[in-house]
């Protein structure tokens, strides 16, 4: 069985793009790094020295990775939980730590609906222009037929030049959602 990881909010559309324009090239790095919080696995071409790292299904980054599928319970559920963890050694040599972004990333889809109930995951890099380590675990439940988070650990340490660096640690719990239709017109 094929499971591709499931964005959980997707980052697009005029409003977004809008709410871009006038940041300076390193707020949109930022920007765009955070965006990958939220679908990991994709590739962020303009982030310089780790866009191209953070596109973990690309044929060049597979082997850089273990994957894997098991099956596990979370937050009560029957899950399939798919998992990304970085190689230690390829081909009997040390990896190098700059080799991946990505240095583990487990996703825990529900076995009856595939929705994602859980997915944590720990991204890194070290260089002169950019230096950050975060872990972050989300936790969703459904709601009215809608998939909220309802567990935010986040766990991020970000250092950018001439920039203070920021150290951000939070536990963030949501709950009592209500959930609305919108309607969307196209052109």
């Amino acid at each position: 069985m094929m499971v591709e990881p499931c964005p959980l909010i997707e980052l697009s559309g005029p409003a977004y793009e809008r709410g871009r324009a006038g940041k300076g090239r390193i707020e949109k790095y930022k920007e765009e790094l955070k965006q990958f919080m939220f679908n990991p696995g994709q590739e962020i071409a303009s982030v310089p020295f780790i866009g191209e790292k953070l596109a973990l299904f690309d044929p060049e980054m597979v082997p850089f990775c273990d994957f894997g599928i098991d099956q596990a319970f979370r937050n009560g559920h029957a899950c399939w939980m798919f998992s990304a963890t970085a190689k230690d050694s390829i081909g009997g040599r040390r990896a190098k730590e700059s080799a991946t972004v990505i240095k583990r990333m487990r996703t825990w889809f529900d076995q009856s609906t595939m929705q994602v109930i859980a997915r944590e995951y720990r991204i890194a890099h070290a260089s002169m222009i950019l230096d950050f380590d975060i872990s972050i675990q989300v936790d969703n439940a459904v709601v009215n037929g809608e998939l909220v988070p309802t567990t935010i650990l986040y766990d991020g340490d970000w250092d950018i030049p001439f920039r203070k660096r920021e150290i951000v640690g939070f536990w963030l719990k949501m709950g009592e959602w209500s959930t609305i239709k919108v309607s969307r017109s196209g052109p």
